[in-house]
């Protein structure tokens, strides 16, 4: 199974090994026997992955979509994934954890921020990680607060009006004796635009700020509690539709000018205790989400030459729609694990997750872009409520089946329920053709079981089969 990592050392150098919890639990990336890619805090630092898009120029085999408005992005693995788009909320096949957490499908598209190591996951991953993990996983962990006291400030600047300027500012260290440790950081990045619209400005800025403190107690030898509270705030203005070969390529033509808002932030609680043979993990999280944006989807260059129209035609827009999305989630998960080292590799244990998701969506187009009854369709205002209840029991176990521990095995199972309720309510906008409105609610129950088996052998420190 390839693993790619920075320069791995020998069993025997313990302290310098790139740990990972690709099974949630502690191991050496060579010996776990998937395939993954682990990206320490040095490495991100030296490549600048400070983002998913910059992340996934250094992966092989996973694969990302994006409109830009950093709602509208979702990502595959070994061709697994939404065909175009989601098709809502739920709809994905590789799942974001940070620090045990699963992050909302449209808040994926994440910017870094103070972290330790990322390990990617390629292949099913539903035994430990569990729903929408058919393709994979990426598995964020962040940097816990130091020992000492520390601060470190990054700045880029440039004077090129496209380029990125960034500023970035980390504290950390201790807040009493040896038992209350913080950290605090903080980040803003602004992409300069790149696509001049005609009708005056540029397309294609981005705007992101981000923070994260982190609190790590440890009362007892056996017992450490870390808080994290973490907010995200972003401010763009994509350009859906580029027509090529134009003139002053880029260039667009919009009228109004596209946006798109979206403001993230979670609250988790984690608390470890190491008894005798095992470690006890629970984790409380609560996730939020917001999305509102307003998508101009007449660019006058692109639909002047698709109609054959004069560019005027489409300014303002005949074709235009707003998202208004808001999804607060909550998880609990309680799993007992093997310690560091132990001879069986084992972990067990369930989680519970409550997803709240809201869509308001208007979208309207005139009757030169929707002449025919089935594209009329589109007209008018949806007003949709999703809620999920999903619950979960798991258990993997890896072991030696040999007494030199180079064939080893591994059974892990899965067993969850869904219960998800909707609301769908649709109203006609007047646009002629259309229904005056419909009106669809319910609730779908699901049962699922899930498993991996697995034979992995080692050839040598760097090489399984």
């Amino acid at each position: 199974m390839p693993v790619d990592t920075v320069q791995l050392p020998t069993a025997s150098e313990d302290d310098s090994v790139v740990w990972v919890t690709a099974h949630k639990i502690k191991e050496d990336p060579q010996r776990v026997p998937l395939s993954l890619s682990v990206f320490d805090k040095q490495m991100l630092e030296d490549r600048r992955i400070d983002d998913i898009a910059r992340l996934i120029r250094e992966v092989p085999n996973i694969g990302m979509s994006a409109l830009g408005d950093g709602r509208s992005t979702h990502l595959s693995m070994r061709g697994v994934g939404a065909l175009a788009q989601p098709l809502e909320h739920d709809d994905t096949s590789v799942v974001t954890y940070i620090d045990g957490v699963p992050q909302p499908l449209f808040g994926s598209n994440l910017r870094f921020l103070d972290v330790e190591r990322i390990e990617v996951l390629r292949g099913p991953q539903g035994t430990v990680f569990g729903r929408n993990a058919q393709a994979g996983a990426i598995n964020i962990i962040t940097r816990q607060p130091s020992d000492d006291a520390q601060h470190t400030l990054r700045a880029e600047g440039a004077l090129d009006r496209r380029s990125q300027n960034l500023g970035q500012l980390t504290l950390s260290g201790p807040l009493r004796d040896d038992t209350l440790k913080g950290s605090f950081s903080a980040a803003y990045a602004d992409q300069g635009g790149d696509v001049r619209n005609q009708v005056g400005g540029w397309m294609g800025r981005e705007q992101n700020g981000a923070m994260r403190t982190t609190l790590l107690a440890t009362p007892n030898d056996i017992t450490q509690l870390v808080l994290a509270l973490s907010y995200g705030r972003d401010r763009l203005t994509p350009s859906n539709f580029v027509l090529q070969g134009t003139p002053n390529f880029p260039i667009v033509a919009l009228d109004p000018k596209g946006w798109a808002h979206r403001e993230t932030g979670a609250l988790s609680l984690t608390a470890n205790r190491t008894l005798r043979t095992l470690q006890v993990t629970l984790v409380t999280a609560f996730n939020r989400y917001d999305f509102d944006n307003l998508t101009n989807n007449s660019e006058a260059l692109t639909y002047g030459t698709w109609f054959n129209q004069p560019n005027a035609a489409f300014l303002p827009a005949l074709d235009w729609s707003t998202y208004d999305e808001k999804q607060r989630s909550f998880y609990q998960e309680l799993r007992m694990s093997s310690l560091d080292k132990a001879l069986v590799g084992r972990v067990g244990g369930m989680n519970y997750l409550h997803d709240d998701y809201r869509l308001m969506n208007d979208y309207t187009t005139t009757s030169m872009l929707a002449p025919s009854n089935a594209s009329s369709m589109i007209n008018g205002m949806r007003n949709n409520h999703y809620q999920t209840d999903s619950y979960a029991l798991f258990g993997e176990l890896t072991t030696a089946l040999t007494e030199n521990e180079k064939l080893k095995g591994t059974l892990g199972l899965r067993y969850t329920h869904d219960s998800k309720g909707y609301h769908a309510h649709f109203q006609n906008n007047g646009h002629p053709g259309n229904v005056a409105a419909f009106d669809q609610q319910g609730r779908l129950q699901y049962d699922m079981v899930t498993g991996r088996a697995a034979l992995h052998y080692q050839l040598t420190r760097d090489a399984m089969l």
